[in-house]
């Protein structure tokens, strides 16, 4: 009964001994730190303060460790960008047909 006391407590004591040299080496090694900020990978392209759909094309972001899904920002990119083409589209519809009723009133 003795001899099997005995193995359990230097088992303990190695189960001991090895967790205290874990934590030593996790702490020594930095892992348990935060993550740090990511690393730029390029510079971000923003937008004008008038975007125009071309200008949304352009856009682009920085890389980082846990960023947004890629196929996902360049989905909303691209109906961004073609609904500001639709709409600039119909906006310059509209100022030619304005500007053709201005000339039909005034003929000089």
């Amino acid at each position: 009964m003795g001899t099997s006391l005995f193995i359990i407590e230097i088992l303990l004591i190695g189960v001991l001994l090895i967790a205290a040299i874990a934590v030593v080496v996790v702490a020594g090694t930095g892992f348990a730190r935060p993550l740090s900020d990511p690393v730029e990978t390029l510079p971000a392209v923003t937008l004008p303060n008038e975007p125009r759909s071309e200008d949304v094309a352009r856009v682009r972001f920085s890389l980082g460790f846990r960023g947004y899904r890629a196929d996902q920002v360049d989905e909303v990119l691209d109906r961004l960008t073609r609904q500001l083409a639709r709409s600039e589209a119909e906006i310059d519809e509209l100022r030619s047909a304005s500007t053709v009723t201005v000339a039909e009133r005034n003929p000089e």
